[in-house]
């Protein structure tokens, strides 16, 4: 099931969630707003349910969008853009590591360069339909290649 959306040579793959993210997210912020009932606090409650909202906004804004050479990564706030032609590997991973994605069923991609990433460690994204986007990927640039995990 393709769950990419595709306008004027576009594909746009949103960022796939899970339950455990969510939950740990959720888990969070109801523990400080309990904390801020227990203490009676409006501060508390109040800092914690906003920033609540906006992590939950940004986690469901998300995507990952391919514009002819281009894969560029909204992660809700900003985007930045890498360029499809110098990916080396791509793999399925899991992981929880701080990155682009609401879920820990992951693509870590390798580039020829660190000045993409702007580190040595891989970009890893979550797009809900991992097989549509690495085939989208290898049609722009075949040369990648596909490393298996034990995933």
């Amino acid at each position: 099931m393709n769950t990419s959306q595709t306008t004027t040579g576009t594909d746009v793959y949103p960022s796939a969630t899970s339950k455990l993210m969510c939950s740990l997210i959720i888990f969070v912020f109801v523990i400080t707003i309990a904390i801020g009932i227990l203490v009676p606090s409006w501060f508390m409650i109040g800092f914690s349910i906003f920033p609540a909202i906006f992590v939950i906004v940004i986690i469901l804004r998300i995507r990952y969008t391919i514009i002819g050479n281009t894969l560029r990564v909204f992660n809700g706030l900003k985007s930045t853009d890498y360029p499809i032609d110098s990916i080396v590997t791509v793999k399925k991973i899991w992981s929880i590591l701080s990155a682009p994605a609401a879920s820990p069923h992951r693509i870590a991609i390798c580039f020829n360069s660190p000045k993409h990433t702007k580190s040595a460690l891989p970009l890893e994204i979550s797009p809900k339909d991992r097989e549509a986007f690495i085939h989208s990927i290898l049609k722009i640039n075949p040369n990648i290649k596909i490393l298996t995990s034990k995933e």
